[in-house]
């Protein structure tokens, strides 16, 4: 059993290349990480995050979801906290937290300023 998951959880598009940039990352992240990552999508596309929840509740106890949007707007600020507590009242036996994800993450500001100069 793994100590602990990660999960991306995206937007969701119906687009193929916005599924293999999630898948992708994923893979990277995994690999560089030295941590199972799985992605999800809060709509639109499957999965969604109950489904890869379930996809892999057997694996760990503790699941992380980094959602990968970057404002606090409707969805980071209502939908996903709301799709977190459903997800862990789902599955109670798991731990479930949801990471803090890009909004103004210093990293993130050095991407874009590295990616000017």
């Amino acid at each position: 059993m793994e100590n602990k998951i990660l999960i991306i959880l995206d937007h969701g598009s119906r687009s193929n290349l916005a599924q293999e940039d999630l898948d992708n990352l994923c893979a990277n992240v995994a690999e560089m990480g030295n941590i199972p990552c799985f992605g999800a999508h809060l709509e639109i596309a499957k999965p969604d995050l109950i489904q890869t929840i379930e996809q892999i509740k057997h694996k760990t106890k503790e699941i992380c979801v980094f959602p990968l949007f970057l404002a606090q707007g409707r969805h980071l600020s209502e939908d996903v906290p709301e799709l977190i507590q459903k997800a862990q009242n789902t599955f109670p036996n798991i731990e479930i937290s949801l990471l803090e994800g890009l909004r103004n993450n210093p990293l993130l500001i050095k991407l874009i300023i590295s990616s000017i100069t």
